[in-house]
């Protein structure tokens, strides 16, 4: 049997005014030193000052790094900074944790948005692929902030979480058919969470507090699930290497990874021959788009992102290689679902 090793956040807060904690959940968790905070400057200019006087409160040296829109490897050296946080959305975060892991740190995350489960994974998507990075020593999540993001960013939460009913379906067939290590612990957090939230679906849209701590939490379990498995498992599938071909071969598109997941995770549950149906009413609800037009993608593209997606990760077998999906079988899937 696999030995089973796993590394958990030490610290998770979530709730109102949960940043005012941050000078207290740093210090109980004994970190001392100077701090390096990645961010962006829309951020800095909205949360920053306030952060950073307060760990200063705290006698922590703090430094800032603005991040550009392209992450670059060689700017993510910490030069002696004893803990890294990331103050934002995934790039902000991602760079954080992949500096944490160069420097070998503690990492704090501090999501300002919920658009994917990036916020409590120790994954990190670096240019196109997501790659192994560090868990967060403490995710820190303030609700009051969280509502005031931006709707179509929670809205993309939404189809991050809903993904995980494709990604672990996709685990439990690779488990079956080619003997893949599945941790069923971890495979039912993520059912479990993506059940909550198609049932939620009517709260998260009216932005009641309910229904926005049940995503919030949904996402940070999803993130913790991929720490109990020892890989993206229970969190990716074949709707998320559909999203990874769309960022190849279009890579001018606008639309968010979540959107993108939440486009996948129709597409393969009709394959997986799940209730779609239901999967495409609780999407559409939340706000998070259920066709092609939405995201502004061509029609070609993608049948041609869905086909291609099964050739992405010869590690990862799914519901794509099972039934050898083909361009023939990705134009009736997508338009059966009318994904186009």
């Amino acid at each position: 049997m696999k030995i089973l090793e796993v590394d958990l956040p030490k610290k998770v807060v979530i709730g109102d005014e949960a940043l005012s904690k941050l000078g207290d959940v740093c210090r109980e968790l004994d970190l001392k030193g100077s701090v390096k905070i990645f961010t962006d400057k829309s951020i800095m200019d909205a949360y920053g000052k306030n952060v950073i006087e307060l760990l200063q409160s705290y006698d922590y040296k703090v430094n800032t790094i603005i991040i550009p829109k392209k992450i670059r490897m060689e700017e993510l050296e910490l030069n002696g900074c004893d803990f890294t946080m990331g103050l934002g959305g995934g790039r902000s975060i991602d760079a954080a944790k992949m500096a944490a892991k160069k420097s070998n740190v503690p990492f704090i995350s501090v999501p300002t948005a919920i658009s994917h489960d990036g916020i409590a994974s120790n994954r990190a998507v670096i240019d196109v692929y997501s790659m192994p990075a560090v868990d967060p020593t403490a995710v820190v999540i303030d609700m009051q902030v969280i509502l005031k993001s931006p709707y179509r960013l929670i809205a993309s939460g939404c189809g991050d979480a809903i993904a995980k009913f494709t990604a672990v379906a996709d685990w439990e067939l690779s488990h079956t058919r080619t003997g893949e290590y599945i941790s069923e612990y971890a495979a039912a957090i993520n059912k479990t969470s993506a059940e909550l939230i198609l049932n939620s679906a009517t709260s998260i849209r009216n932005m009641e507090k309910k229904g926005i701590r049940n995503l919030v939490e949904a996402l940070v379990f999803s993130g913790i699930s991929m720490s109990i498995a020892g890989s993206s498992r229970p969190a990716s599938g074949s709707e998320h290497l559909f999203s990874h071909a769309l960022k190849e071969i279009y890579p001018q598109r606008t639309s968010l990874h979540g959107e993108e997941c939440g486009l996948g995770t129709i597409l393969c549950s009709y394959f997986h021959e799940m209730d779609w149906e239901r999967i495409v009413k609780a999407l559409n609800v939340m706000g998070c788009p259920t066709n092609n037009e939405k995201i502004k993608i061509p029609k070609e593209t993608i049948i041609d992102a869905l086909y291609r997606a099964k050739s992405l990760r010869k590690d990862r077998y799914t519901i794509l290689n099972y039934k050898d999906v083909d361009k023939v079988k990705a134009k009736e899937a997508a338009r059966d679902t009318g994904v186009i």
